[in-house]
C-alpha cells in the first residue's frame, strides 16, 4: 500500500509551464476578398493535429504553440490548401495569405491533415477508429480490440478498464445483450467512424449500466455514391467455421440507403468438470459434462435516413437474426457416500433452440438553429423468440457397475420477449453553459412456457413439479436533467437521472420502486498546452437481474441438478468514486473506491426437500468495497511502432448478509497491444492479458493468460484486405479454473472452451462515386460553416 500512496503523491506534483509563441496571418482570395470560416490546422511532422481554429470575419487567425517544427495547413472548399513547414522558436506573422481557387472536383481534393487517433473528452475518450489502418477489414468486435482500455475476450465480451458487463451504443440506440455480439459481428470497420469508451456513462443513459459503454458512430455519406464491402472468413480451433457476407450503401440526393447481410456456420464445445462436496451429508458428486455445438445464423440489417431539410432527419432501421443451435451432450455423474462409491449416471442430452432476434428502429433529428440546438427523438421495438427442446436419456448403474435402471425425459422452452422502448432528448447550448434534458419509457412483456414430460410405461407423462408457465411486465420510466459547463480551467458536468421501475409477474402483487442516480464530472486542465489534466467522478448506478433470472420457473440441467428463478431478487446497487490524471494523449492514472449492496449471484445449495437435489440460483448474497488503480499507456515508439498498455489494481472486501462468509480478493490484471508495421506492406497487431486469481461473488478463479497475434495486408490498390489472426497462441486462455465455499457447499470446477483460434479473413470494399457542381458544393459549404 505504501507503494500506491507514494504514486498518489507524484500525481499532484504540479507541473511546469511552457513557452508559447504565436502564430498568425490573414486569409484572403485572388480578388483581395477576407476568407471566413477557413480551416487553419498546425500539425506535427506526422500530420497529427496539434493546434487549430477557423478565421474570423477579417480572414484573421491566431494560434498558439510551444516551440518546434510543425506543418500549417490552411484549407477552404473550392480552393487548394495552403501548406508550409514551419519552424517556431519565436512569433510567427505570415501577413497575408492567399488562397487559389481549385478547378478539381470534391472527390479530388487531397486532405493532407489527419484527426488525432485518441481525443480526450471530459466523460469520455474518442478513438478515431478511421485513422487507424490496422482496423482495416475487421468486424467491429474485432476493431475493438485496437482501442484503448478496451478487451474483447474470446467469447466476445467486452470490459473496459478491466470491468466486465460493458453494454454498446450504435448511434444513440443501446443494443440489447442478447443482439450486440451478433450485431457487432455482422458491423464491418469500415462503416464506423469512431468509438467512444465511456468508462462511467453520464445521466442520458441508462442507470443500470455501471461497467461502462461503448458507443459506435457510424460513417455518413456526404457524397452521391455507392459503395459496399464483400468479406469472409474461416475459423478453426477442434472444429472449423466460417462466415460471410457484404454490405452495400447508396447516397443520392436526400436519401442514403444502407443494408448488410451476413452467413455464419459454427461449430463450437464446451466441456465442464465438477466437484461438489456437501458437508453435512458427507456426500460428493464428480460431474463431466460435455457439450459440442453446431449453428447456423443470419444476420440482416437495412434502412435508409432521409434528409426532410436542411434542419431536419428522419432515419429507419430494421434488423433480424435468426440462429438455429443444435447441442449433443453427454454427462456423466459419479456419486460417493462417505467416500465410498454410490453410483453412476450416464447421460445422453440432444437438443435444439432456434432463436430469432428483430428490431424497428425510428430516429428523428431536429437542427434547431445554428447554435446547436437539437431536439431527437428514439423508438426502437424488440421482439425476441426462443423455442427449445431437449431429450433426457439417463442410465443408472451401482458401484460395481452393474445397470440398474434407466430414466427418459423431454422438455421444451417456449419464450418470448417484447420491449418497446422510447426516448427524446434536448440540447440547449449557451454561451458556456450546455443543458441537456430528456426522457425514456420502456415497456418489456415476457411470456414462458416451460413444459417437462417423463415416460411412463411408453407414454410421456407431464412431471407439474418442472412444468411452469407465467407473464411478467416491467415498465421503466426515466427523466434527466444534464448541464456542462466551464469555469477557467475546470470543466463541469453535472447530471441527475430518476427511474420508476414497475415490474409484476402474472398473478402476483406489482412491485414498484423508484430510484435517484446522480452523476458529477469534473475536468481540471492543468496545462492546456500539454494537455495535462486531473479528472474527478463520481456515480450511483443499479443493475438489475435479467428476466430469466427472476422468473420463478426450474429448468433440468442433469438428472440431480437444477435451475431455478427467484422472483424475489432485488437490484443491486453501485456509488464509485475516481480521481485521473491524464498526462496528454499518452498516460493516465486512475485511483477508485465503489461500494455495491445487495449483490446477486450466482449459488449452489442441496434442496430441503430432496438433499439428492442440486438447485442452481441466484440470491442477493450481500454487499462489497472495493478499492483500485488503473494506468493506461498510449506509446508510439518509432514511426512503425505503437503500443498500449493497461494495468490495475483492485482490492475487494466481500461479506454475506447471513454471515457464511467474508471474504479479502486482492488481484491485478495487465492488458498490452503491440501495433507494427512490417516489411512488404504487412501489419502486425499483438495483444497480450494476464489476470491474477481473483474472487467475484462467491467464486474465485485462477490465474489467466491470453496471447494474441494478427496479420493483415492489403492488396489491390488497398481495396482488398487479407487478415490472419491467431487468438490464444499459448492455448492458455480456453481453460478456466473455478473455485467456492458456500453454505457449507463446497464445489471445485474447471471448464475448457475453444481459446486457440486461427482465423483467415478477406475483405474487399468498392467504391462508385458522383462529381458534385461546384455552385452546389459551395452552398453545402456555407451550411455546414453556420454550424461550426
Amino acid at each position: 500500500m505504501k507503494s500506491l500512496k507514494y504514486l498518489f503523491m507524484l500525481l499532484l506534483i504540479p507541473t511546469y509551464s511552457f513557452s508559447q509563441y504565436e502564430v498568425s496571418g490573414i486569409v484572403k482570395d485572388s480578388s483581395d476578398i477576407f476568407i471566413e470560416f477557413a480551416n487553419v490546422v498546425l500539425t506535427n511532422l506526422d500530420n497529427e493535429i496539434i493546434s487549430g481554429t477557423i478565421t474570423d470575419g477579417n480572414g484573421i487567425f491566431n494560434l498558439s504553440v510551444e516551440e518546434g517544427e510543425y506543418r500549417l495547413i490552411i484549407s477552404f472548399i473550392g480552393y487548394q490548401n495552403w501548406t508550409k513547414n514551419i519552424t517556431v522558436s519565436s512569433d510567427n506573422d505570415f501577413g497575408v495569405i492567399t488562397l487559389i481557387e481549385s478547378k478539381n472536383e470534391l472527390d479530388e481534393v487531397l486532405v493532407t491533415a489527419k484527426k488525432p487517433m485518441i481525443e480526450q473528452k471530459v466523460d469520455r475518450l474518442v478513438f478515431n477508429i478511421s485513422e487507424n489502418a490496422f482496423a482495416k477489414g475487421k468486424n467491429a468486435l474485432k476493431a475493438l480490440e485496437l482501442a484503448p482500455m478496451v478487451w474483447v475476450s474470446s467469447k466476445g465480451d467486452i470490459s473496459i478498464n478491466g470491468r466486465g458487463g460493458v453494454r454498446v451504443v450504435v448511434n444513440g440506440k443501446l443494443l440489447q445483450e442478447e443482439v450486440s455480439q451478433s450485431y457487432l459481428s455482422s458491423l464491418r470497420s469500415e462503416d464506423i467512424e469512431s468509438i467512444e469508451i465511456i468508462p462511467n456513462p453520464p445521466a442520458e443513459y441508462a442507470a443500470e449500466i455501471k461497467s461502462g459503454i461503448v458507443n459506435i458512430i457510424l460513417k455518413k455519406n456526404i457524397q452521391e455514391s455507392l459503395n459496399g464491402n464483400i468479406n469472409t472468413s474461416y475459423t478453426q480451433h477442434r472444429f472449423s467455421s466460417y462466415s460471410g457476407g457484404g454490405s452495400l450503401n447508396y447516397k443520392t440526393g436526400k436519401w442514403l440507403l444502407y443494408g448488410s447481410y451476413n452467413y455464419s456456420q459454427d461449430k463450437d464445445f464446451f466441456d465442464r468438470e465438477v466437484e461438489t462436496v456437501y458437508e453435512p451429508e458427507n456426500t460428493k458428486r464428480l460431474t463431466n459434462f460435455q457439450s459440442i455445438e453446431k449453428s447456423v445464423g443470419n444476420t440482416y440489417r437495412f434502412g435508409f435516413d432521409y434528409d426532410i431539410n436542411l434542419k431536419h432527419q428522419l432515419g429507419i432501421e430494421y434488423y433480424s437474426y435468426n440462429n438455429n443451435f443444435r447441442e449433443a451432450i453427454d454427462n456423466e455423474v459419479i456419486s460417493f457416500n462417505n467416500d465410498v462409491l454410490a453410483e453412476v449416471v450416464k447421460g445422453d442430452y440432444p437438443g435444439k433452440v432456434d432463436k430469432k432476434k428483430e428490431s424497428y428502429t425510428l430516429n428523428y433529428n431536429w437542427e434547431i438553429d445554428t447554435i446547436g440546438k437539437k431536439l431527437i427523438f428514439l423508438t426502437d421495438y424488440y421482439i425476441y423468440n426462443k423455442k427449445r427442446t431437449s431429450d433426457y436419456f439417463d442410465n443408472i448403474y451401482n458401484s460395481d457397475g452393474t445397470f440398474l435402471d434407466s430414466e427418459i425425459s423431454r422438455g421444451k422452452v417456449g419464450e418470448d420477449i417484447a420491449i418497446l422502448t422510447s426516448q427524446l432528448d434536448y440540447i440547449h447550448p449557451l454561451e458556456k453553459t450546455t443543458f441537456q434534458a430528456g426522457f425514456k419509457f420502456s415497456d418489456a412483456n415476457l411470456d414462458d412456457e416451460n413444459t417437462h414430460e417423463v415416460l411412463l410405461n411408453e407414454i410421456y407423462e407431464i412431471d407439474p413439479q418442472k412444468t411452469t408457465s407465467y407473464d411478467f411486465n416491467e415498465k421503466v420510466s426515466a427523466a434527466y436533467l444534464k448541464a456542462s459547463t466551464e469555469l477557467g480551467n475546470i470543466q463541469f458536468q453535472f447530471g441527475l437521472r430518476g427511474e420508476y421501475t414497475q415490474n409484476q409477474f402474472k398473478n402476483n402483487p406489482e412491485k414498484n420502486y423508484f430510484s435517484a442516480f446522480p452523476s458529477v464530472f469534473a475536468n481540471h486542465n492543468i496545462n492546456k498546452l500539454k494537455n495535462t489534466s486531473l479528472r474527478y467522478y463520481y456515480g450511483r448506478k443499479i443493475s438489475r437481474p435479467s428476466y430469466n433470472l427472476m422468473s420463478p420457473y426450474e429448468y433440468l440441467i442433469d438428472k440431480y441438478t437444477v435451475f431455478r428463478g427467484n422472483e424475489d431478487l432485488k437490484p443491486q446497487y453501485n456509488n464509485r468514486f475516481s480521481i485521473t490524471y491524464y498526462i496528454g494523449n499518452k498516460y493516465s492514472f486512475q485511483g477508485f473506491y465503489s461500494f455495491t449492496k445487495d449483490i446477486f449471484d450466482i449459488v449452489e445449495y442441496s434442496d430441503p426437500l430432496d438433499s439428492s437435489i442440486n438447485v442452481e440460483t441466484t440470491e442477493n448474497i450481500g454487499e462489497s468495497h472495493s478499492y483500485g488503480f488503473h494506468n493506461n499507456n498510449n506509446l508510439k515508439i518509432a514511426k512503425w511502432w505503437k503500443t498500449y498498455t493497461g494495468l490495475g489494481v483492485n482490492f475487494t472486501k466481500t461479506a454475506s448478509y447471513d454471515k457464511s462468509f467474508k471474504t479479502d480478493n486482492l488481484y491485478f490484471y495487465i492488458n498490452h497491444r503491440s501495433s507494427i508495421n512490417l516489411p512488404l506492406g504487412l501489419d502486425c497487431t499483438i495483444n497480450a492479458r494476464f489476470l491474477s486469481p481473483a474472487l467475484e461473488g462467491i467464486y474465485e478463479s485462477d490465474e489467466i493468460f491470453n496471447f494474441n497475434l494478427g496479420l493483415q495486408k492489403e492488396v489491390l490498390k488497398s481495396k482488398c484486405t487479407i487478415s490472419l489472426d491467431i487468438s490464444d497462441v499459448f492455448y492458455t486462455g480456453g481453460k478456466y479454473h473455478l473455485t467456492s465455499n458456500y453454505k457449507d457447499q463446497y464445489s471445485n470446477t474447471y471448464v475448457e472452451r475453444p481459446g486457440q483460434i486461427i482465423m483467415l479473413s478477406f475483405s474487399y470494399n468498392f467504391f462508385s462515386g458522383t462529381k458534385f457542381k461546384k455552385e452546389r458544393k459551395e452552398k453545402s459549404n456555407q451550411e455546414e460553416l453556420q454550424r461550426i
